[in-house]
């Protein structure tokens, strides 16, 4: 999307989140570099929008297995006053979750009605698992 697509839809309210600033892999960065992305993607939201920016959409695969690499980035976006985040792993959030990894369900242009509710209502939830096994069939 442009600036003028994003103005457009903000009349519309709908919200914008920062996704880092290059779309960088970000276990491969360095922990200055992932500072960097995480406060300049926000702070260039913030000033085109004028609005403040308080969620972190993470980008690419979500590590859950590298707990070094998620208690660095939950020390940032606290540092950075973000209030949540969510994550690529598919599933619907819920009221225990850590704030900062949270799960949420992909929806597109091809979903109708009926599968639209059937993904909020959690007919989509078990994907998650099949994800999880995924990961840890590839790092065995």
């Amino acid at each position: 999307m442009n600036w003028d697509q994003i103005y457009e839809c903000r009349k519309h309210n709908i919200e914008f989140a920062s996704h880092s600033l290059n779309h960088r892999v970000l276990t491969n960065l360095s922990y200055e570099e992932l500072e960097n992305d995480i406060n300049e993607s926000k702070k260039i939201i913030e000033r085109k929008l004028n609005v403040p920016i308080s969620l972190f959409a993470y980008p690419y695969k979500f590590p859950e297995e590298n707990r070094a690499f998620i208690e660095n980035i939950i020390r940032l976006l606290k540092k950075y006053e973000f209030s949540h985040a969510v994550t690529t792993r598919i599933g619907r959030a819920r009221s225990t979750d850590n704030l900062f990894t949270l799960k949420r369900i992909p929806i597109n242009e091809y979903d109708d009605e009926q599968f639209f509710k059937a993904k909020i209502n959690g007919a989509y939830d078990w994907l998650y698992y099949l994800q999880l096994m995924k990961k840890k069939l590839r790092l065995s």
